[in-house]
């Protein structure tokens, strides 16, 4: 309308917001808490947020919030 966007991402099976911006569109940020991965078969590789893991696992071991978190390895691109 005005030219200015913003955009919501939600999670936990789409009944929180996860992250809001402003001034940006729904594809230009992202977040995601590892806690929600997408069901093998249907995206692969991608946590909940549209995040790919990218050499990412989905762990257990240790969590701060929830019951997930991302385990990153030193081949990982993101580590």
């Amino acid at each position: 309308m005005n030219g200015q966007y913003a955009a919501q991402k939600a999670g936990y099976d789409q009944s929180l917001v996860t992250a809001a911006a402003g001034n940006a569109r729904y594809t230009e940020f992202a977040y995601s808490g590892a806690e929600d991965q997408v069901a093998t078969g249907t995206s692969a590789g991608q946590f909940g947020g549209e995040v790919r893991r990218d050499g990412g696992q989905q762990t257990t071991d240790q969590a701060h919030t929830g019951q997930y978190s991302c385990l990153l390895t030193p081949a990982s691109p993101w580590a």
